[in-house]
């Protein structure tokens, strides 16, 4: 079920899908018995709406590439939010090309404005002092969240 040396998703997948499906279908069967939603069972909800976001993974394209790529595929859904990679995905630093994520991070602001909401994803890609670096950087364009800055 592990894979050796690895902290990486596949044994993420692997043992917490299966065991979140069978936490997801006990807070149901509670929910139903309580008469509550299953939210409303663990707590107060403050949100009634979500939205769907675009995902994509442009790494090893340029910035301007990246930014052209992440409209076309948002247009194509009329996406309310979006998901964009940085980094070089557990590559302690390193980007391909260098320099991508410091340019595309206000790209992605500048083109999609204030209303849009925008998640980074890093994938572990950073040490310590470079995570908190480039979330000033995410802070100053108001993007909403930084996904695994770090290993």
């Amino acid at each position: 079920m592990y894979v050796y040396k690895s902290d990486y998703k596949v044994q993420n997948l692997a043992l917490w899908v299966p065991l979140a499906t069978i936490e997801f279908a006990i807070l149901d069967l509670l929910g139903r018995i309580a008469g509550k939603s299953m939210g409303e069972w663990i707590g107060d909800i403050y949100n009634t709406k979500v939205a769907v976001y675009q995902a994509n993974n442009y790494r090893g394209k340029t910035a301007e590439e990246s930014i052209e790529l992440i409209k076309k595929d948002v247009a194509e859904i009329q996406a309310k939010a979006l998901k964009f990679k940085i980094g070089g995905r557990m590559s302690n630093n390193a980007e391909n090309p260098p320099g991508r994520t410091e340019k595309l991070i206000p790209l992605v602001r500048q083109s999609f404005g204030d209303d849009m909401v925008i998640y980074a994803d890093s994938n572990g890609s950073y040490t310590t002092d470079e995570a908190i670096r480039i979330g000033r950087i995410l802070e100053k364009c108001r993007i909403d969240f930084y996904k695994e800055p770090v290993k």
